[in-house]
């Protein structure tokens, strides 16, 4: 089984608080979805297929001693530009992590290891074809 590592964000009087990374990986998957471009976090793998998808696939956390950096692979839909919402993917990552755990995100580091198309249907490309004719 694997270890859940933790991350104390704050120590005062009335006790701690502690928030695992899972966590942390659970925002930065969510605020990289919500971007317009992005069609999946992490790339298509065996275990898709068999409907094993999990909330922080394509994510990881290194917690430092006073921030996070974050690594997301993604997959982005054809025809946006890859940089644009890469950039994107950052500011909102970086932004929802801050403001719901109160840990500073040193960096982002946003990779793109697919890109998605859409599947076109049977009539749709015949449709096509018959207006070219």
């Amino acid at each position: 089984m694997a270890e859940i590592k933790e991350y104390v964000a704050k120590t005062d009087e009335n006790g701690s608080v502690t928030i695992s990374e899972e966590v942390i990986a659970s925002i930065a998957s969510i605020a990289a979805l919500e971007i317009d471009g992005v069609a999946a976090l992490g790339t298509s793998t065996v275990a898709d297929f068999l409907g094993k998808k999990a909330s922080s696939k394509g994510v990881k956390i290194t917690i430092g001693e006073d921030s996070a950096e974050i690594a997301l692979t993604i997959t982005v839909k054809k025809g946006f530009v890859i940089p644009t919402v890469a950039k994107s993917v950052q500011a909102n990552v970086i932004s929802a992590v801050e403001s719901m755990t109160g840990l500073s995100v040193s960096a982002v580091n946003v990779k793109v290891g697919n890109v998605a198309f859409e599947k076109e249907t049977k009539k749709k490309k015949a449709a096509e074809e018959a207006a070219a004719e």
